[in-house]
């Protein structure tokens, strides 16, 4: 069952002789990670792709690992003398081109390797990053259902973190190793404005539709925000247990109307306007037979999947007033976008 948690600033202080190995550490979250815990005193270790920019990370960590979570070498060299991991590599949905057994070789055997590294070098504790897409939350859910996954609209992505969390729980009451599986909300931030720009793209030249009413919930986390909380986490006692799960979004819901509408004020552009869902449905059941190169414009983000969970929206009330996962986001919404659109705006994404 999940645990609650309870962060203390207090325990800050015990973080100083500590090393934190990180993976998809130039990744949005990575970034930040990596940031916070030098900023509090850790030696921090990172494993980078080849392909990946680490100019802004070079001059920050205490060692640098570039390769692959496929690589178990590049795992055991990562995990030397560290204290603890977070699992941040993954393929994300912006990749589905690669395939479904790219998406398992990354996301589900590359973080079983870096498991089973922690296990060979004695790490204690073992971060991995999941998603809330991973369970379906149009439905009413309480903290017994948080392991009845979803069966529906899956794609490589998804599917790859269920496994993962099937395999991580099976491990738990096998490994010496302290396992927390952290179901992050949507990310967002400047360093996040890459996963966005299509969404950012489409307000600002006024395509982009809201699906019905705009009173669906669509929860956010700011990068940072969740970097410093996932950061504490590793150094609470009480927030490792048997097969524990950590849920992560901003404290207040959030409407997709009121999100979106949001963005589109920061970018100075006219607000989206709306769509009936059951329109939006059929063209999407249309746009999901299409082949990748017909969509574009409005059918470049058109799936059944975003239909319903843009229409519905992701309800995690009941979840997160009953077990009080202990995080609390600081960074106001507005300010978190206009930092994110900035960054759109400086590094070139907007056209």
């Amino acid at each position: 069952m999940p645990i609650k948690t309870e962060l203390h600033s207090s325990k800050v202080g015990d973080t100083l002789s500590k090393t934190i190995a990180i993976t998809g550490a130039a990744g949005a979250l990575g970034q930040s990670l990596v940031v916070y815990l030098k900023s509090i005193g850790c030696a921090v270790r990172i494993l980078v792709t080849p392909n990946d920019n680490v100019t802004q990370l070079k001059d920050l960590v205490d060692h640098l690992v570039v390769g692959s979570v496929e690589d178990e070498r590049c795992c055991d060299e990562l995990l030397q003398n560290a204290d603890a991991v977070i699992n941040c590599a993954a393929l994300l949905p912006s990749s589905l081109h690669l395939g479904e057994q790219k998406f398992l070789s990354v996301n589900v055997d590359g973080a079983m390797n870096i498991l089973r590294a922690a296990e060979r070098q004695g790490v204690i504790r073992a971060v991995f990053l999941s998603t809330i897409g991973v369970i379906d939350h149009t439905l009413k859910r309480t903290m017994h259902d948080l392991f009845d996954y979803r069966t529906q609209f899956l794609d490589s992505y998804s599917l790859s973190k269920i496994e993962l969390e099937k395999r991580l729980l099976l491990q738990v009451p096998k490994t010496p190793v302290k396992i927390l599986i952290v179901r992050p909300a949507f990310i967002y931030g400047p360093k996040s404005v890459g996963l966005w720009k299509p969404i950012l793209d489409q307000i600002k030249s006024g395509i982009f539709k809201i699906l019905g009413n705009g009173e669906a919930l669509f929860p956010v986390v700011f990068e940072d925000d969740l970097a410093q909380y996932i950061s504490q986490l590793l150094f609470d006692e009480e927030a490792f247990g048997k097969s524990s799960v950590v849920i992560t979004a901003g404290p207040h819901q959030l409407s997709t109307k009121l999100l979106f509408d949001t963005i589109a004020e920061v970018l100075r552009c006219r607000q989206p306007s709306k769509v009936s869902v059951r329109l939006a449905y059929f063209c999407a059941s249309i746009a999901d037979r299409m082949p990748k190169w017909m969509r574009f414009g409005p059918l470049a983000l058109l799936t059944r999947r975003r239909v319903k969970e843009y229409s519905v929206g992701y309800d995690l009330s009941h979840i997160l007033n009953e077990s009080s996962f202990g995080f609390d986001g600081r960074t106001p919404l507005r300010q978190g976008i206009e930092r994110m659109v900035k960054a759109y705006n400086e590094e070139g994404f907007s056209t």
